[in-house]
């Protein structure tokens, strides 16, 4: 997903909708490339969740740290 609008709260959703990766914009190439590479190279199981389907949330993503209940897990 690539989107101008990076508030965590959206970030969250897309994640919880089975974006594969996030992009903010302005993106470089480079950033472009090194995401488009990582979903190749490591692609997530489509699960069908009722009625969606497409790639497996990331659940691990929406816990929090251990010892750090506000902070989310990284989206890479």
């Amino acid at each position: 997903m690539l989107s101008g609008h990076v508030e965590q709260w959206r970030i969250v959703e897309a994640v919880k909708l089975g974006v594969n990766e996030f992009l903010c914009k302005p993106v470089s190439a480079k950033a472009l490339r090194e995401r488009l590479i990582s979903i190749l190279l490591k692609p997530r199981a489509s699960v069908r969740l009722g009625q969606y389907y497409g790639p497996a949330p990331r659940q691990s993503a929406l816990k929090p740290k251990a010892g750090n209940a506000a902070a989310p897990r990284s989206l890479d």
